[in-house]
C-alpha cells in the first residue's frame, strides 16, 4: 500500500478503530471456546442484607454499589491484576517478535496505574440460603436474601451497568487474559498496514487498547476459595463517558471500622422493549428468604403486607432450612 493510501491517525479515527475491535471481540466471546467456558446459571440471584437495608431496598427502588475496593475480599482486584501479570510473564517468555515483546511490556508497566476506586459493584448470589453469606451479609441470619430476576436486573435510569458471573477458576481466567491479549494483537496487525502510525508509538497504543479491554475482567476474577459464593454482580464502572463522575452522588457510610463510598442506583426502567404496565418497571423481587436466626411466622407476615404496599403480589417466601440460630 502507497503511504498516501494509508490512513492517518487521529482521536475519532482510533476511537472507531477501538469500536470495531469491541464488536469484533463481542463476536469472539460467543464462537471462541477459549472464551466461551459455559458457568452455572440461575434465573434467580439472591442478594443478602439486613432487615434495615431490605426495607430500604424496597422503598426506594435502589440496589447499593459499593466501592470495589471495600468488599470483603481483601484480595478484591488485585487478584485479577495477579493473573494478568502472571498471563504477561508465560507469553513473553515464549514470544520472540519484538514488537509484540514491547506491547506485553507495555501492559505490565501500565496495568496497575488504573484508578481501582472508579469501580461499584452490587453483588448476589446463585444461592439463596448459604450459612456464610448469612453470617457475612445478613446480620449473623437476622437478615433477609432477597431473589431477584437476574434478566430484569440490568435495566437502571441513567447508568450503564455491567452484568457478570464471577469466574473462580483460574486456568480459565489465565485463557482468557492469554486468548484476549492473542486476539486483540492479531487485530492490530492485520490493520498495521493500512494506517500511517508515524509520529506515534504503535505499540504503546496498542498496549492501551488490550489494557482497557482486559481490565474489566480484573472485578471478573476471584480466588477459588470464594467459589461456593457462586457470585452474580452488577457493576458500575465511571468511565469519564457513558457514566461521568459525579461526586454529588457519591455516598458513605461506615462498618465501624472503615468509611466505605458507594452509590445508591434507582431502578427506572427505560427498557423500551417493555411496556409501562410491564411488571418489571420496579425491581424484579422473585423470592424472599428470611434468615436462620429470625422469627419466621411473624416476618413473612409483615413482609407479605410491607411488599403488597409497593404492588408486589403473590411473592413466594420461604424460611431458610439451615439450622443456625443465635
Amino acid at each position: 500500500m502507497k503511504e498516501s493510501d494509508k490512513i492517518e491517525i487521529n482521536d475519532e479515527i482510533w476511537t472507531d478503530i477501538n469500536y470495531q475491535l469491541g464488536n469484533y471481540l463481542l463476536k469472539e466471546a460467543f464462537s471462541n471456546p477459549n472464551l466461551n467456558h459455559k458457568l452455572e446459571n440461575s434465573e434467580i440471584v439472591y442478594h443478602y442484607v439486613t432487615l434495615e437495608s431490605f426495607l430500604s431496598i424496597v422503598e426506594s427502588q435502589s440496589l447499593y454499589f459499593t466501592n470495589l475496593y471495600y468488599l470483603n475480599d481483601r484480595k478484591e482486584y488485585n487478584h485479577g491484576v495477579e493473573i494478568i501479570l502472571d498471563t504477561l510473564k508465560h507469553q513473553a517468555y515464549n514470544e520472540t517478535s519484538e514488537s509484540k515483546l514491547k506491547i506485553l511490556n507495555y501492559i505490565e508497566k501500565n496495568l496497575e496505574s488504573n484508578n481501582k476506586s472508579s469501580r461499584y459493584v452490587a453483588c448476589f448470589s446463585k444461592n439463596g440460603d448459604l450459612l456464610s453469606q448469612w453470617r457475612a451479609y445478613g446480620n449473623q441470619g437476622k437478615g433477609i436474601s432477597i431473589g431477584f430476576k437476574k434478566s430484569n436486573l440490568e435495566y437502571f435510569d441513567g447508568v450503564s451497568l455491567n452484568c457478570m458471573n464471577i469466574e473462580y477458576r483460574e486456568e480459565f481466567q489465565k485463557k482468557i487474559i492469554n486468548e484476549i491479549i492473542k486476539i486483540i494483537i492479531a487485530y492490530f496487525e492485520n490493520i498495521k498496514v493500512s494506517i500511517d502510525w508515524e509520529g506515534y508509538n504503535y505499540e504503546l497504543l496498542v498496549s492501551k487498547s488490550i489494557i482497557t479491554f482486559i481490565e474489566d475482567f480484573i472485578s471478573n476474577f476471584k480466588d477459588p476459595s470464594f467459589d461456593e459464593e457462586k457470585e452474580f454482580r452488577l457493576e458500575y464502572k465511571i468511565d469519564g463517558n457513558i457514566n461521568k463522575n459525579d461526586n454529588s452522588k457519591l455516598l458513605f457510610r461506615s462498618n465501624g471500622s472503615l468509611i466505605i463510598p458507594f452509590y445508591k442506583i434507582e431502578y427506572v426502567n427505560r427498557n423500551d422493549k417493555l411496556s409501562i404496565e410491564s411488571e418489571y418497571k420496579k425491581l424484579p423481587i422473585e423470592k424472599i428468604i428470611i434468615g436462620p436466626s429470625l422469627d419466621y411466622e411473624l416476618n413473612k407476615n409483615s413482609i407479605e403486607s410491607f411488599l403488597l404496599k409497593f404492588g408486589y403480589e403473590n411473592i413466594e417466601i420461604i424460611q431458610s432450612k439451615i439450622p443456625y440460630r443465635i
